[in-house]
């Protein structure tokens, strides 16, 4: 992986993506500085209800959905269950 490889240059910032446990262990490890959670659960549970308004409700889903992100610190990390 990348940031293993920039762990010796630490003027280098690695943002990563998705709370995997290996995305953990690194940022936990410092070798990323920061994560990008996506909120998986919500983009599944909103094309879930989505799909349930258009095909019961014969609703026009919307063209644009916001979904909130999370910049994820080290600091932060301990508020991320992992059953979510």
């Amino acid at each position: 992986m990348i940031a293993e490889v920039l762990t010796e240059n630490k003027n280098i910032k690695i943002v990563g993506y998705d709370l995997l446990q290996k995305n953990k262990d690194l940022i936990n490890e410092g070798v990323i500085d920061f994560l990008i959670n996506q909120q998986p659960s919500q983009q599944t549970y909103q094309g879930i209800e989505l799909l349930y308004r258009y095909l019961v409700m014969n609703e026009t889903p919307p063209a644009i959905i916001d979904i909130p992100l999370d910049i994820v610190c080290t600091e932060k990390l301990m508020y991320y269950d992992d059953s979510i």
